[in-house]
């Protein structure tokens, strides 16, 4: 015990850092100074960090924080406590592709120590990974320039750098740093030299990366208030903002911050990208926590990054999206929510005779894609009897109709409502889709359609319920066996599935290893539904999962939720998926769906985003 008291000591609070660490640390003092033989003699400086299983547990845990930013990412804010050595691996894993020679870390000086204002160091950090050199070139040029002076002492102990050293030699194994600390309290006109100085080192291999915890000390409540006063000062580069944010209440180092958006803005990366942001509380599963930390992950590009998550959740106008993407090397694909043309649904419809009615106030955006997935919960049949009631569901067989005429592509039909008629409505569905030009799957065949010049393969899988003859079930050996064979044929693999829990906003643990799985086998896109409620979106290994669309012809007028979906519009090019927009609708009259105003998009986006954070904080 007194082994991890030592460790949480050295490397944050003693009480966030013991939830995290067990172990996972063993401390190694400084090693001696050492001759180099062409250089001025370097101080060693240690890591600290040297267990396997600590790194294995964080990169095991970091695809839920990372993204894959469009464009080089020329900067970024990280944090240092180790409780968050996920969201660390995921920063770095993003950017893992990214040529990088010199990585400049500015950390807050947290015990106060030195004489300098500003701090740097030209010693070397021992890591599990190998070594990590400060460029003593570039470090000069600051030296020369009077905006940072050596002092090597302060770096024995500063967690803000020395945390971070064994992420970086990992990622960018032949990179050097230069490292900076900022004492509380420094003005800005020194900050500002030392802007001007980083300004005349930063090359074309160069990154940026400030170390920094948020709020210190609240509740998880008064932490989330005092993040949503940080962080849109930062994505809005309201520098003279960030410069007088509360040290403790906001952010440990706004010193640093204020230095890393002055230098964004002279490289032009002036797209904020949100990666994160979580507080130990949420982490630990621990809501009640009177004293917490907050933490958040953010890169800064100079291209707009579609797959971010603000970008996905940002409210998109319906007309726009509705424009067909003439670009040749894009392919677009809209993934709605759960299609029931049953009971209220369909009596409706047999009274107007139009079973095109479902569709057209929201047809104008299927019809803009290139293709068009839906789940199909319901068997059309000859003789299927009007009613708008019961569990036993079926469709009049005039409802092709309406899915020609919204432009379905593929219709899966693995769910726990398709069977309700047994193998004859299967039959029956099936062959009436394939006629009218629909590919099925579902039903233990896969699905492939050409657009323009590739392939996109499709497979659907029931999780609820129980087995029936005729439909695809949710076994996992089988669906990554069902992956890798289709894998040879597409040049993209799609998994629908029929999962989770009804009325509910976060998937479950089952749903989110269903998704991983498919993802390991080799899917490039998981669409899922059933709840009958949106739900949130993760990235996994580079892929995008998003686990419920809601509803969008059914007829559970009943709640404002399950009158709720959205249509998932999903483009990809030749490397895969770039770019996601949720589109909200709205159910009226039980059977017509129609576009939610900017308003009510909003909310439902919000009620989306609030999801993902949970599913993070369940994958974590």
């Amino acid at each position: 015990m007194k082994k991890y008291l030592l460790i949480a000591c050295v490397l944050c609070t003693a009480f966030i850092s013991a939830l995290f660490i067990q172990k996972t640390q063993t401390l190694t003092p400084p090693r001696a100074v050492v001759k180099d033989s062409t250089t001025d003699p370097k101080v060693e400086h240690s890591s600290h960090l040297f267990d396997p299983a600590f790194f294995s547990q964080a990169y095991d845990r970091a695809e839920s924080h990372r993204e894959n930013a469009a464009g080089r990412v020329f900067g970024g804010i990280l944090p240092h406590h180790l409780l968050a050595a996920p969201l660390i691996a995921g920063f770095f894993e993003g950017i893992g592709d990214q040529k990088v020679d010199t990585v400049i870390l500015l950390s807050p000086n947290h015990y106060g120590v030195g004489p300098y204002s500003i701090t740097t160091s030209k010693g070397v950090w021992t890591t599990i990974f190998g070594d990590l050199e400060s460029h003593t070139l570039k470090i000069s040029h600051l030296i020369q320039d009077k905006s940072a002076f050596v002092s090597e002492d302060l770096f024995n102990r500063e967690h803000g750098i020395y945390g971070i050293t064994p992420f970086i030699k990992k990622t960018f194994p032949g990179a050097k740093m230069v490292p900076i600390v900022i004492k509380s309290g420094t003005s800005k006109e020194e900050c500002d030299r030392l802007v001007e100085s980083l300004n005349n080192i930063f090359d074309e291999g160069t990154i940026v990366i400030v170390s920094a915890d948020f709020s210190h000390y609240l509740s998880s409540d008064e932490a989330d208030r005092y993040d949503k006063e940080s962080i849109p000062a930062i994505e809005s580069f309201n520098t003279d903002k960030v410069f007088t944010l509360d040290h403790q209440k906001n952010i440990d180092s706004p010193e640093s911050v204020y230095v890393l958006l002055k230098l964004m803005q002279l490289k032009n990366a002036r797209k904020s990208i949100l990666l994160a942001n979580t507080n130990s509380a949420k982490l630990t599963n621990q809501p009640d926590l009177k004293s917490t930390t907050s933490y958040l992950t953010m890169y800064f590009t100079d291209q707009s990054n579609s797959l971010s998550t603000d970008d996905i959740f940002r409210y998109t106008d319906p007309v726009a999206g509705s424009i067909k993407n003439a670009n040749r090397g894009e392919y677009t694909l809209i993934a709605t929510g759960d299609v029931i043309p049953a009971r209220s649904v369909n009596s409706k419809l047999v009274q107007l005779n139009n079973f095109n009615y479902p569709f057209e106030k929201t047809v104008s955006l299927l019809k803009s894609a290139d293709a068009v997935l839906i789940n199909l919960e319901s068997p059309l049949i000859s003789g299927c009897k009007t009613t708008i009631e019961g569990m036993i569901f079926c469709s009049d067989v005039r409802n092709i109709e309406g899915l020609t005429y919204a432009g379905v592509s593929v219709a899966s039909i693995a769910n726990n409502h398709a069977g309700n008629y047994g193998l004859p409505g299967i039959d029956s569905t099936v062959n009436l889709l394939k006629k009218n030009h629909i590919e099925v799957t579902g039903n233990g065949e896969s699905a492939i359609i050409t657009i323009k010049d590739k392939k996109f393969g499709f497979l659907g899988y029931n999780d609820i319920g129980h087995e029936e003859p005729g439909i695809a079930w949710a076994n996992t050996p089988q669906i990554q066996q069902d992956v890798a064979a289709l894998k040879k044929q597409a040049d993209f693999v799609i998994v629908a599935f029929h999962w989770g829990v009804e009325y509910t906003s976060t998937p479950t643990l089952a749903q989110i290893e269903l998704a991983h799985a498919s993802i390991d086998a080799g899917a490039d896109l998981i669409i899922g539904n059933h709840p009958h409620w949106v739900q949130g979106i993760e990235k996994y290994k580079g892929k995008f999962i998003t686990y419920a669309h809601g509803n969008y012809v059914f007829d559970q007028m009943w709640s404002r939720e399950t009158r709720e979906g959205v249509l998932g519009k999903y483009t990809f090019d030749s490397n895969g998926l770039k770019d996601v927009k949720f589109f909200p609708v709205i159910i009226d009259n039980y059977v017509q769906p129609r576009f939610a105003t900017e308003s009510e998009a909003n909310k439902i986006l919000t009620r989306m985003k609030n999801s993902t954070e949970q599913i993070k904080g369940q994958s974590f």
